[in-house]
């Protein structure tokens, strides 16, 4: 596959994150990464409907009220239409996965993305959460200067990590060819292992993934002796 529609969207984002500076340019910015989201959507499922586009995916706001404590709400940017609320989204839903979406407040990343995946439950968790109550999760996180989109997957305390930013790398376009149609997959089991084992090719985003590692491993820990595991 030549991902040429990814491409484009990804050139779009470099071009459209250089202003930042008002709400229209922000707005502007954030459409850009909604698209790239939803062009890796489109390749998990080319019969994927309902995708939100622009403005409108910018509506389906987790409101800051959700989180734990302000401290965690702290870790997203400002939403530049609704300023009262964070720029955290109900980004996409099938029958065995629930996809976010979630612009961060600080390109230090590492922590902040480790303990981001932990802030819902999803059937890659833990034993408890391996049923029909939970679905497969994939987050993605759009760094503060919007430069670059990170697509996330966790398994049971491990992070593999895409980022997408300019231009696709031939170790990610094979890794997008191998979980193309993965979302018409029979089972959450069946979709989460092929996305988990088809990113562990994922050689580009070693050092940062290492960075993170650590940082997962402690917070999961902590959740499990807290029984929220």
């Amino acid at each position: 596959m030549s991902h040429q529609a990814l491409k484009d969207k990804l050139h779009q984002l470099s071009a459209s994150s250089e202003h930042l500076s008002t709400a229209g340019e922000k707005v502007k910015a954030l459409s850009s990464a909604v698209e790239v989201a939803n062009e890796i959507i489109k390749i998990l499922n080319p019969n994927a409907s309902g995708l939100n586009h622009g403005e409108d995916a910018l509506e389906e706001i987790i409101s800051a009220n959700s989180f734990r404590n302000t401290k965690v709400a702290e870790w997203f940017s400002y939403h530049p239409i609704y300023p009262d609320e964070r720029l955290a989204l109900k980004f996409y839903e099938s029958d065995i996965c629930e996809i976010k979406f979630y612009w961060l407040n600080d390109n230090s990343t590492k922590a902040r993305i480790s303990a981001g995946v932990m802030l819902t439950p999803n059937w890659e968790d833990s034993e408890t959460t391996e049923n029909d109550d939970y679905k497969v999760g994939i987050d993605f996180f759009l760094k503060k200067d919007t430069k670059s989109l990170l697509m996330v997957v966790s398994e049971r305390g491990n992070l593999r990590v895409m980022e997408f930013s300019d231009y696709l790398t031939h170790t990610q376009e094979e890794i997008l060819d191998n979980i193309a149609g993965s979302l018409a997959l029979p089972s959450r089991k069946a979709f989460h292992n092929k996305l988990w084992e088809s990113m562990a090719l994922s050689e580009v985003n070693r050092k940062f993934y290492e960075g993170i590692a650590h940082h997962f491993t402690i917070l999961y820990q902590y959740l499990v002796t807290s029984g929220k595991g």
